[in-house]
């Protein structure tokens, strides 16, 4: 009888571990789930950060110049993280407290970086672009970082410790501190948002602005935070807005076109127009005192050319500021040592050309000017329209608006398919804007791919800064 007994009891204990099995396996892959649901918000905290912290260093290229704004941009972000990573644990306060920090600074950023803008010609580019960065940029990251890391410490401490806080926690903020070191490098690292154009949004409506696009950034922010806080956010929201427009320069408002103007005409020029582009901040302006109206890209002069004054009969070309860029059309006279023109001195009409970058279009001018067939390949739509509108780009060219790997790219897969011959006589690449060469543009694969879309006799001219 007993050893009946205690075979019933070993057949219920066995039962009773087989029903409970479901429930512990549910368990741990409730809490997997959860784990790895806290790992996607934090990576997404981060990443969106960093993709704020890209416009507010975009912000920066009409100030400074892009070559200055981003020499100091990617070092501060990545001391943010790491700085957040590293002492997380010595930040006091729940998650929920830092999410809240995070959607105020969030939008208080743009409204201190546009104060520290009228104290930039004081400050030069080389102090300018640091401090800024060092008072906007570095504690938006730090303080994602850490709300990060909060969210991750407190999700590894309800797994490890489903109990409450009785036993030691450190193994828990070791787990979290290498899981948000893990999650911050990696959104840093990796081909992320932050580093991808901002072409699809930059437009001149406020909402697609540098600025405006940064709110609907910041906005994200208070989606984190409880009722009662998100309806101050929604309250308070336009104040910083409104205060950015008014001292902000680079709003297109027209209050603030009235106010550029009038600092401008202090120094002798006027505002013509303006648009955000692919490329940067696209504005037209005239030198009332000296004559001339030149086209700038950010903080980079793509071209210029002088203004007709009352009176004055033009024939010909305009006459540009740079006149460099006339001499480019010598490529024209270039006659390749063995072919059928090269002892005419110059080359035949009725000549093809492809230039790649626009400017102000005083090259392609130029060549039309000489009855050659001309293919202008430009990425940004804002430049081909003011080159045509406010200069004396003819029209009668064929504009292409696309990005020239992209263009070779596609031309070498056309002449694949249909046999096609090659198209040019002559390729000018002439693309440099901002203080920088695109370095897609100077690859052998590249400039391989331009050499098979010449005729056999054609000439490639590349103009490159010393």
């Amino acid at each position: 009888m007993s050893h009946n007994k205690g075979s019933k009891v070993s057949r219920s204990k066995q039962k009773s571990s087989r029903e409970q099995d479901p429930n512990i396996w549910t368990t741990v892959r409730s809490n997997a789930g959860i784990f790895t649901l806290n790992i996607l918000k934090a990576y997404c905290l981060v990443n969106l950060t960093l993709f704020a912290s890209e416009v507010l260093r975009s912000s920066l290229d009409p100030v400074y110049g892009s070559i200055s704004a981003a020499k100091y941009h990617g070092p501060v972000t990545l001391l943010a993280l790491l700085v957040s990573c590293s002492t997380y644990t010595f930040w006091r306060g729940p998650r929920q407290a830092w999410a809240n920090s995070l959607a105020v600074i969030g939008l208080a950023v743009p409204t201190v970086q546009t104060c520290l803008f009228r104290y930039s010609g004081r400050l030069g580019p080389s102090v300018g672009p640091l401090l800024t960065s060092l008072v906007t940029s570095f504690p938006l990251v730090l303080v994602a970082g850490v709300a990060a890391a909060k969210e991750l410490a407190e999700t590894v401490e309800k797994i490890l410790f489903p109990d409450g806080p009785t036993q030691k926690r450190f193994p828990g903020r070791a787990i979290a501190q290498a899981l948000n070191a893990g999650v911050c490098l990696t959104a840093y690292f990796e081909p992320k948002i932050g580093s991808l154009r901002l072409a699809g949004w930059l437009r001149t409506q406020i909402v697609h602005s540098r600025v405006g696009l940064y709110y609907l950034l910041a906005m994200l922010y208070t989606l984190r935070c409880p009722a009662a806080y998100l309806m101050c956010f929604i309250i308070l929201l336009p104040t910083p807005i409104l205060q950015a427009s008014l001292i902000s320069s680079y709003v297109p408002f027209s209050y603030s076109d009235a106010k550029l103007n009038a600092t401008l005409q202090r120094q002798g020029f006027s505002l013509v127009a303006r648009q955000e582009s692919v490329t940067g901040y696209i504005s037209i302006l005239d030198n009332v005192k000296d004559g001339f109206r030149v086209m700038r890209c950010d903080h980079s002069l793509l071209g210029g050319e002088w203004i007709p004054q009352p009176g004055q009969v033009v024939t010909g070309l305009q006459e540009p500021i740079y006149a460099v860029f006339v001499m480019l059309e010598a490529v024209r006279l270039v006659v390749p040592e063995g072919s059928a023109n090269h002892h005419q001195g110059q080359a035949a009409r009725g000549k093809n050309a492809l230039v790649i970058g626009l400017g102000v279009g005083t090259l392609p001018s130029a060549l039309i000017a000489h009855n050659i067939s001309t293919t202008i390949l430009e990425i940004d739509p804002v430049v081909h329209k003011y080159a045509t509108r406010y200069f004396s780009l003819p029209t009668n060219h064929t504009p292409v608006i696309q990005d020239a790997v992209l263009f070779v790219d596609q031309h070498q897969n056309r002449k694949r398919k249909d046999n096609d011959r090659a198209a040019y006589d002559y390729i000018i690449h002439d693309v440099f804007t901002g203080g920088v060469e695109p370095i897609a543009l100077f690859t052998a694969e590249f400039l391989r791919g331009l050499k098979k879309m010449l005729k056999p006799e054609g000439i490639i001219a590349i103009v490159r800064t010393l």
